[in-house]
């Protein structure tokens, strides 16, 4: 178990405590998503809040240039996307901003604690790409705003997720083109 996995078992863990400890993962997992494989050693590691806020390790850059990132930071964008839609939040009402210079969303509606189950699902057939989601207390996300334009491939991946569908692979994109 690492320093973040148990922090967040410890109730006598401080936010700011929390704060530093998802900073550095998310530090780890920008720095692994740039390999030729990402998670290997110790996965990537998304979290989520109350309210379905979430952050992952790729560039806030996201939401206005859909080609700011990579493929495979994409499809762990994708995935959590896809994961927010499956706990219930609303894919309508996705918003993208930034947390501690990574890309933070908002799916309103659902429910937190199942975010972790279904980002495994999600995930899972992700090439070269290992990576997991926390419930962490809080994530103070900034600018949350919409994606750029309504073809955005954000709006796209919830979209996908509303009827079903998996955003992170791209058979199951192909049957909702």
């Amino acid at each position: 178990m690492d320093d973040l996995a148990r922090a967040l078992g410890d109730p006598a863990a401080s936010p700011a405590q929390l704060r530093t400890l998802l900073r550095a993962e998310l530090e780890h997992g920008a720095h692994e998503l740039g390999l030729k494989r990402s998670g290997y050693q110790r996965p990537v590691t998304v979290a989520v809040a109350p309210g379905l806020v979430a952050v992952a390790p790729v560039s806030p850059q996201l939401r206005a240039d859909p080609a700011a990132v990579d493929d495979r930071a994409w499809a762990l964008v994708a995935a959590l996307v896809g994961s927010l839609v499956a706990a219930g939040g609303d894919p309508e009402r996705l918003v993208a901003g930034e947390l501690d210079g990574h890309v933070a969303l908002q799916a309103p509606g659902g429910d937190h604690e199942l975010v972790p189950l279904a980002f495994e699902e999600q995930v899972a057939g992700v090439d070269r790409l290992r990576a997991r989601a926390l419930t962490v207390p809080e994530l103070p996300a900034s600018d949350l705003r919409e994606p750029i334009g309504d073809g955005h491939p954000l709006r796209a991946a919830a979209r996908i997720a509303a009827l079903g569908g998996m955003p992170a692979d791209p058979d199951s994109v192909a049957q909702f083109e």
